[in-house]
């Protein structure tokens, strides 16, 4: 999927791509480390490298394809795959030298460029590359770019006024997704349900609060997984908006159902709930 076929897509459903910022929230889940715990009530996340084949699909594992969504554990907010499988598109336009002005509430990318950002590792891709930060080289690229390595999952921002476009399947978090008490307080907080099916696409979303975290910068005990010049300085932000997101990426069949056409290298692997790739 190139960034511009993402745009189609979204046009024709109401939903969006999420900002770069948000995108490194909702991996984070709370935890400032270079990946993402995978347990409930685990570690808080780890830096460990040799670890990453829990959460993620990528050189080590993955077999030279793409898997079905949400085979591997998930993050402490519920979200699948977002270490890897395939790089995910964001909205932003990219810069080298972003994080040293961009604002510190709510930020969007720069007004204009040439490139966009692409955020995950991805099934061809070596273990660091799942890094929470990793933003570096082929991780950003122009808007037409289409890649078997590349897909997306979408967002969402509720209003309280808005036509109804979801199904709720579940008010409030689960504990045992969940298991971050502080979370779930503030999902609960936000005054929305935590898990939705979005009517127009089928697709399953799941509430990510207001909040402040470090973003940036964060290394891995691989050799080759250090901090790249793009990813600093690190720094705090903080989302002023809840918002929703794809539990999991927009899988083939999801894409197929509302565009016609199912344009996946890996269209004949694996099955229908396989990442759009």
């Amino acid at each position: 999927m190139s960034w511009n076929d993402v745009a189609g897509f979204n046009t024709a459903t109401g939903l969006r791509l999420p900002t770069e910022a948000e995108w490194e929230y909702a991996y984070r889940a709370g935890t400032t480390t270079a990946f993402h715990d995978f347990a409930a009530g685990g570690s808080g996340g780890f830096n460990d490298d040799s670890r990453i084949g829990n959460i993620a699909w990528y050189a080590g594992n993955a077999g030279s394809t793409t898997h079905p969504v949400a085979s591997l554990a998930p993050n402490g907010f519920g979200f699948y795959d977002m270490s890897g499988n395939v790089r995910e598109w964001c909205n932003d336009w990219y810069s080298s030298t972003y994080y040293t002005f961009d604002p510190s509430t709510d930020p969007t990318g720069p007004s204009s460029g040439s490139l966009r950002v692409l955020r995950g590792g991805d099934w061809g891709g070596y273990s660091y590359y799942c890094r929470s930060s990793y933003r570096i080289d082929e991780y950003r690229r122009t808007p037409d770019y289409r890649d078997p390595h590349v897909g997306f999952r979408v967002a969402r921002t509720p209003v309280v006024s808005e036509t109804l476009w979801y199904t709720v399947l579940e008010s409030s978090p689960s504990a045992i997704v969940v298991s971050n008490s502080t979370l779930r307080e503030q999902i609960i907080a936000s005054g929305f349900p935590w898990r939705v099916r979005d009517i127009a696409t089928g697709i399953e979303m799941l509430l990510v609060p207001p909040g402040t975290f470090q973003m940036g910068c964060n290394r891995s005990n691989d050799s080759s997984g250090l901090c790249n010049g793009d990813e600093s300085p690190r720094h705090q932000v903080t989302l002023t908006k809840a918002f929703y997101l794809g539990k999991t990426e927009v899988t083939q069949s999801q894409w197929q159902n509302k565009m016609g056409s199912n344009p996946s290298r890996f269209n004949n692997c694996a099955s229908s709930s396989s990442s759009n790739s």
